[in-house]
């Protein structure tokens, strides 16, 4: 007969953590936008968190500015994440272009051929979702994405929270 110990509340807890962050983000990660919420409320907080996004992640050392080419924003920032949850510390310099027309913001990072995606799209059930995922910069398909999905998941979370409480003062 084999012999297990059963874990303690707190040991569940830590392992039910582990195993969330574990998942991945594949293709993408959305929330539907609720119907009271209007596009440019989400946008706004978009545009924001281009120039503030230690207000949705961990990050330090931040600095922008108008892109060399003049259609975007150079952003420089560092990842203060950690082994809990799952993601290196590094220093990040991308430039961010906010489309309105399309409703994406891409995020080209210097040092990558993929471009991190944020847009409003319609999903398969025709409802309105904020998305974040990975596409090949230069193909514009979509990549296996290695975040895991609770940290993209909260990220979402947090734009269309401040959609829906407004910016900040």
């Amino acid at each position: 007969m084999a012999s297990f110990e059963l874990l303690s509340p707190h040991a569940l807890e830590y392992s039910n953590h582990h195993r969330r962050m574990a998942e991945l983000s594949g293709l993408g990660v959305g929330i539907e936008i609720e119907d009271s919420l209007a596009d440019d409320e989400v946008w706004k907080v978009l545009e924001f968190k281009v120039t503030s996004p230690q207000t949705f992640l961990p990050v330090t050392d931040v600095v922008h500015r108008p892109s060399d080419d003049g259609k975007g924003t150079y952003r420089e920032m560092t990842t203060m994440f950690n082994a809990a949850n799952g993601l290196p510390e590094r220093r990040i310099i991308e430039n961010i272009y906010c489309l309105k027309d399309k409703l994406e913001v891409l995020f080209v990072v210097c040092d990558d051929k993929n471009e991190h995606v944020n847009a409003i799209n319609i999903n398969s059930e025709g409802k309105r979702q904020l998305e974040f995922y990975l596409r090949d910069a230069a193909t514009k398909e979509r990549v296996e994405w290695l975040a895991p999905k609770a940290v993209v998941h909260n990220g979402i979370a947090a734009v269309l929270r401040m959609a829906r409480e407004g910016l900040p003062a």
